[in-house]
């Protein structure tokens, strides 16, 4: 996943208190203009969620969930060692927090704005408590076109080298294109992926950057090119991060002249105070995303919170224009 956040209050906040935090929601929804200009209950428009479930516990957040939700972590989870996945397909009962931080960003609950309230959403676990395979993804990437999803929101992404060598002889082609043939699918099927670019400070356009921070991972006996997918393919739409005032985010890659910013947050205050001295001033109010987590709410930052936007803005254009009945490419 794409973001980080700090401890939480798990209150119940009343709705006046919370929405007055919400800067990040108030910017893409022009004060809440956008609500009043477009204010329908029937949305046509379907948004695939795959990310790490959704807390079924804040029934506000489920209010728009379809009939195709499901879940890829397979018994014992990522390498064997998630105790409690039982591989249960109908299991999307969030453990990490981040899926149902990114589906409060796009519906919202009872308590918290979300950019369109309206949309239909469908939810694909794809992690558990840690990581998620490769093979999870492009599988749920597949499942998300064929069930008739508009929209598919990756919150997530991947470094991959795609040639040259690591110190044990491999690279990642095979994985890029398992990557590859579910992001054309997705495209000849006429469904839009949008994908949160990295929150490393890159430009991902410069090769030396990708290829330092790929190194600091695994060691490469031969170097290659290093790519950060989904957000690499030319039919998607990266994401990145701009914080309160409209810059880019400090954390944020920066993608290609086609990548959409949307807001992150920022850390710049926390780098300058450190963490104690940033929650006694509560300075994270100003500079991060309020949004929904396990058990109540959450102050977060990263591109994985900026994306949800741009999918929920998407949907919203798709329905006013009605482009799913005269679609357009």
């Amino acid at each position: 996943n794409r973001g980080g956040n700090i401890e939480h209050d798990k209150d119940n906040l009343e709705s006046s208190i919370v929405r007055k935090y919400e800067w990040d929601i108030d910017k893409v929804t022009g004060g809440g203009e956008s609500y009043k200009l477009y204010s329908k209950s029937n949305s046509k428009v379907s948004i695939a969620i795959l990310d790490s479930g959704v807390d079924l516990q804040n029934t506000g957040l489920l209010k728009n969930l379809s009939n195709h939700s499901k879940n890829y972590v397979p018994n014992k989870g990522y390498l064997g060692k998630e105790e409690g996945e039982e591989g249960i397909i109908s299991d999307i009962q969030d453990r990490l927090g981040h899926g149902t931080a990114v589906v409060a960003q796009i519906v919202g609950d009872d308590n918290i704005n979300g950019v369109n309230p309206h949309v239909n959403i469908n939810v694909y676990r794809i992690f558990g408590k840690s990581s998620a395979s490769p093979d999870w993804i492009v599988k749920a990437i597949f499942d998300a076109v064929d069930d008739g999803n508009d929209i598919i929101n990756l919150s997530t992404g991947q470094y991959l080298m795609i040639d040259g060598e690591y110190e044990d002889g491999t690279n990642d082609f095979e994985t890029f294109l398992k990557y590859k043939k579910a992001i054309d699918y997705a495209n000849q099927k006429g469904v839009i992926i949008v994908a949160a670019l990295g929150n490393d400070s890159l430009n991902v356009s410069n090769q030396s950057d990708l290829l330092k921070l790929i190194s600091s991972r695994k060691k490469v006996r031969k170097p290659g090119l290093v790519v950060d997918v989904p957000s690499y393919f030319s039919s998607t739409i990266s994401v990145g991060g701009i914080d309160r005032l409209g810059n880019l985010s400090d954390f944020s890659n920066k993608g290609d002249s086609d990548a959409i910013y949307a807001p992150a947050g920022s850390t710049l205050s926390l780098s300058e105070l450190g963490l104690n001295n940033l929650i006694n001033a509560e300075k994270y109010k100003e500079d991060w995303i309020f949004s929904a987590t396990l058990g109540g709410y959450t102050y977060l930052y990263g591109n994985s919170f900026a994306a949800p936007k741009v999918s929920g803005a998407i949907a919203m254009i798709i329905d006013k224009y009605k482009l799913k009945d005269q679609p357009y490419n």
